[in-house]
């Protein structure tokens, strides 16, 4: 017999974000929701805001800092418009099953 299949790290986080989310109140949710929107507009403009003064930075190691700070952005917008993903379909399943008889 071979060892026993593991399941991924990240496919086990996302199955417990998903239980969690299913566990709150629709309103929560909705509150959650537009939170997380709210805030993948906010990292958007600052990226904006971060790419200007990087295109302005006249010293090398600046603009290498700023880069990395843009890569760290980047990642975050990312991470924010998955958990944004999740909630979305989350609300989306809950209207399904309330109108199907």
């Amino acid at each position: 017999m071979g060892p026993l299949p593991t399941t991924p790290v990240a496919e086990v986080r996302i199955v417990e974000e998903d239980r969690r989310l299913a566990r709150v109140s629709r309103s929560t949710l909705t509150y959650m929701y537009d939170s997380g929107v709210g805030l993948e507009s906010r990292l958007r403009w600052h990226r904006g805001n971060l790419r200007f003064y990087a295109d302005e930075a006249h010293d090398l190691v600046e603009a290498m800092r700023l880069a990395g700070r843009l890569t760290g952005v980047d990642r975050n917008i990312a991470r924010a418009g998955r958990r944004n993903d999740r909630m979305r379909a989350e609300i989306v399943r809950r209207e399904v099953e309330r109108r199907d008889p």
